[in-house]
């Protein structure tokens, strides 16, 4: 990913600990997809399982829309609020094809 991709990346994800005026080399946004294993594998699993982590240059990523679901430090988000987080920042208009 190249800065300018980064930086409107950031600028989308509107995160409420992280302001970025300029993009540094190397910089990098990280999304990781965890899950609570004793969870997947019962007969009861589902999306409630996993959770979303985001990082900004291995920092965490706050979203006001995610804070019921965030760990006790205030990172992450449940798969299900992420999802909602997403839908809501998502472009809609001419030229979109979903």
């Amino acid at each position: 990913m190249h800065d300018t991709q980064i930086s409107n990346l950031m600028y989308w994800l509107h995160s409420s600990n992280a302001q970025v005026d300029y993009v540094e080399f190397a910089s990098q946004v990280v999304f990781e997809l965890l899950f609570d294993e004793e969870c997947v594998s019962s007969k009861t699993a589902s999306e409630a399982c996993f959770r979303i982590q985001t990082l900004f240059d291995g920092k965490s990523l706050a979203f006001e829309s995610c804070n019921e679901s965030a760990d006790l430090l205030g990172n992450g988000c449940s798969y299900s609020d992420f999802k909602t987080f997403v839908d809501s920042i998502w472009y809609e208009g001419p030229y979109t094809l979903d």
